[in-house]
């Protein structure tokens, strides 16, 4: 069925006591059938959620995923922290640029005699630069 409007002109429009506009009854009737079905289907329809609650949601997912990460890394440093040997713990009182102990000599060992005859170049130039990483450390050179 088709509606056929009737047009209310805007030169002199019917006012009721309360100016608004006088309708005819067809436009009532259909104002009153738009207005239940409007709330029939908000009732099988909810609505969607805006774009702010959207963003909102994956918000603190985000934040609460990398707390998550967080405190799970605390809790296994903790873990590591608590493992690990009392030696490996102990500070170690030296200067930032002098190791706890040498490389090239033991500081248990007697100084050793290098014959730089039998040494190649690289095997030199190792010794050469522990020599001068280590100016504390005593080396015989022989030739």
């Amino acid at each position: 069925m088709r509606f056929k409007p009737n047009v209310v002109h805007s030169e002199d429009p019917p006012l009721l006591a309360d100016g608004e506009i006088e309708l005819p009854g067809n436009l009532d009737a259909l104002g009153e059938q738009l207005h239940d079905d409007a709330a029939f289907l908000a009732s099988c329809y909810p609505p969607v959620p805006s774009v702010a609650k959207r963003r909102y949601r994956r918000r603190v997912v985000t934040v609460g995923v990398c707390g998550s990460i967080i405190a799970a890394s605390l809790i296994a440093l903790g873990v590591f922290q608590i493992t690990t040997p009392p030696a490996a713990r102990q500070k170690n009182d030296y200067p930032l640029g002098q190791p706890s102990q040498s490389s090239f000599v033991s500081s248990l060992a007697p100084p050793e005699t290098i014959s730089l005859t039998e040494l190649s170049e690289p095997e030199l130039e190792a010794a050469l630069d522990l020599m001068e990483r280590e100016p504390n450390t005593t080396i015989s050179v022989s030739f």
